[in-house]
Order: C-alpha cells, then structure tokens, then sequence
C-alpha cells in the first residue's frame, strides 16, 4: 500500500539564488546556506558583549562579507563608563532590505551610532536600546530607521526633575551656581524649566536666573525678576531648549547685582523632546 509520500533526490537542489533581493523581501546571499544563515543572524537569537574603550569604535560586519561572525550578531550589548565610544553599522550594500540591529548601551556615558560610511546616525544615550532598520541598501551608509528607548524609562522619555527648599543666599554680581540645582541627562534635546521663590532684603533688588550647560550660559535662558518696593518676596524662573550629548551637566545659575538675596523654594525640570 502506498503512503503517498513524495521523496527529493540527493542530487536535488533548490535555488542557486532563493529570493530576489532588489524586491525587498529575500536575501542577499548566493545560495540556500548562505540564506539560511542570514536569517539566523537577523532573527537574534545570539548576541554579542563589549565593554567600552576610550575613543574605541565596533564595527560590525555584515553577515556576508567574511568578517568576524561574532560581530554580525544584530543584538549587541556595550558594557562599561568610557567616554568617546562608537558603533559603525556594516556596509549597507552588503545587506538585505529589512535588516535591523538593535543595541543596548548599558554603560553610563553615551555612545555614537554611524552609518556604514562613518558618518552619525544618532547618538545612543546611556542606560538606553537603540533600533536600527535598514531601509534602504543602494549605497554604503543605506538609509535607516532608527529610534531609541531608555530602559529606566521604557515606554516614555525620560524625565529629570530637582526640587529643593533649602536656603541658598548670595550677594554675588557674577553668575552664581546654586547649590545642588545640577543634573546630567542623557543624551537629547530637552525643554528646561526652573522656578523659584525668593527672599530680598529691600524693595527693588534685582536677580538674573540663567540656565547652563556644563560652564556655558544657554544665553536665551538669562531672566531679570525684581523685587517690588515695599516688598521682600517675589518669583523668578526661566525656561529654554538644549541639546546635550550625555555628558555635559545642566544647571541654574543666579547673579544678585550685589543685593543679598535668598533663594528658598525651587524646582528644575527637564523633559525630551527628542534626540
């Protein structure tokens, strides 16, 4: 009795080249095995560790070009504090439509994300996943789409906020850090609010506020508030937009003009818009 079953012969093969690449759904490999291959390395199912050197750069290879196949592996994990570190994405021309790349920097300073010909795609802030698409493989920096996630935040930009009711007196008539009122962001373009409540010791006291950006002003974000006559308690804040690239600290600085004033209630916060 025959079982109906269909045999393929030893001698049998499938496709010297199993799908058309230029269509955007196959592969870039000659033959099955190389396909088969590509898969696994675009389906994640092994990953790749590497802690951070200063100034140091990962270049990844393509699954396809002969390089390190431990480097080919489409989830990548950085580790470590250096400063000045980058990852190169491979050559896009040696790529199939659709492939991705996703890295997590686990490290505590940012890392710079290129395209195949060096150039930056996106700066990957610290404790956060990058997610790389490639779109397009015509050329070697190919376009991609890319976003990123920070992983104390998953799902929401992240947010910084510093709240403080301890007296900070000054009657400095230069910009004076207040105590306290630091903080480092990741890597991002961010809106900064700052507001306060503070005490003069006569009417008509004037107080600059201002925003910075590690020992540089955001010179837009300087603000004059004066105490009114008669009065010993008014309201100064101030508010900009910057980029920081993960490293340099944001502050608030005031100037008295020489009036003893006291700065009592305040909060600073910083919200992404972007990267």
């Amino acid at each position: 009795m025959s079982l109906n079953k269909a045999y393929i012969g030893s001698t049998q093969v499938a496709s010297s080249v199993p799908f058309d690449n230029t269509t955007g759904d196959g592969f870039i490999g000659s033959n099955v095995q190389s396909a088969l291959q590509e898969l696994r390395n675009y389906t994640i199912y092994d990953s790749n560790t590497t802690a951070t050197t200063t100034n140091g750069t990962l270049i990844l290879s393509s699954p396809t070009d002969g390089g390190d196949i431990a480097l080919s592996k489409s989830l990548q994990f950085l580790t470590g504090s250096a400063t000045g570190y980058s990852v190169q994405l491979p050559d896009a021309m040696a790529l199939s439509l659709s492939a991705y790349y996703q890295i997590i920097n686990q490290g505590s300073h940012p890392v710079v994300i290129n395209d195949g010909s060096g150039a930056l795609l996106f700066n990957l802030g610290q404790n956060s996943i990058g997610y790389a698409y490639l779109q397009l493989n015509g050329t070697i920096a190919g376009i991609w789409i890319y976003h990123q996630i920070s992983t104390n935040n998953v799902g929401i930009l992240p947010n910084y906020s510093i709240t403080s009711s301890v007296p900070f007196t000054t009657s400095a008539s230069s910009d004076t850090l207040i105590t306290g009122m630091t903080t480092t962001p990741q890597a991002g373009t961010y809106a900064i609010w700052y507001s306060a409540s503070s005490a003069a010791s006569g009417g008509g006291s004037t107080l600059t506020t201002s925003i910075y950006a590690g020992a540089t002003i955001i010179s837009e974000s300087a603000r004059e508030d004066t105490s009114p006559a008669g009065s010993h308690i008014f309201s100064n804040q101030t508010l900009a937009t910057f980029s920081f690239d993960g490293i340099t600290g944001c502050s608030i600085y005031v100037n008295s003009h020489g009036n003893s004033i006291t700065v009592n209630q305040r909060t600073l916060l910083l919200i992404r818009l972007g990267t």
